[in-house]
């Protein structure tokens, strides 16, 4: 039979092992470094580092409030919540736009993926945790457009089954400007 367990010992966590550690720097991919130094933003970025299309809030780059709601609440107030006003100080319950999601609703990027720290990729990577990997729209032909850990890529944003084997291989932990990478590169920073 299995083995039985008090109530605390069925709430505690996993202890943090290397192999866990390294299982889950696998999946979500390792903590990138410092950002470069010195480089410029690309064309169709803006001088916080992100794109053109969204707004730096709480160092992370999404979507721009004012686009995701065309205009009527413009003003970022949380990763969930765009308000009607145009200062925090005149923002209430009553003048807030919610969407909850994780990676979906207001918590998105410019191109409705997952927020992303500030910094630029090249024209065929894409960003997540804050590396740039090869668009997983390339690297599987359009079958598995969305990128969901450093090493899956996924038919959806999120979903159970994106944790399959079939949608995991380590093949696609590759930067977009050289796919012989052994590491993805981190995001440039931008002045």
């Amino acid at each position: 039979g299995s083995p039985t367990l008090s109530p605390s010992e069925a709430l505690m966590p996993p202890a943090v092992t290397p192999t866990l550690d390294n299982y889950f720097k696998e999946m979500m991919g390792a903590p990138s470094g410092e950002a470069a130094v010195g480089s410029t933003a690309p064309e169709g970025s803006s001088s916080d580092g992100c794109h053109e299309t969204e707004e730096l809030f709480m160092n992370l780059c999404y979507k721009t409030c004012k686009t995701l709601t065309n205009g009527a609440f413009p003003l970022r107030t949380s990763a969930w919540t765009c308000c009607q006003a145009s200062k925090i100080q005149d923002c209430f319950l009553s003048n807030q736009k919610r969407d909850l999601g994780v990676c979906s609703g207001h918590d998105v990027d410019g191109e409705g993926s997952c927020p992303h720290p500030p910094g630029n990729c090249g024209p065929n990577e894409e960003q997540f945790l804050g590396n740039c990997y090869e668009k997983c729209s390339i690297l599987t032909q359009g079958q598995k457009p969305y990128r969901t850990t450093a090493i899956s890529c996924c038919e959806t944003h999120l979903a159970l089954s994106c944790f399959s084997t079939k949608n995991v291989n380590t093949g696609f932990a590759v930067g977009g400007e050289n796919a012989a990478a052994a590491q993805p590169a981190a995001a440039a920073a931008t002045q």
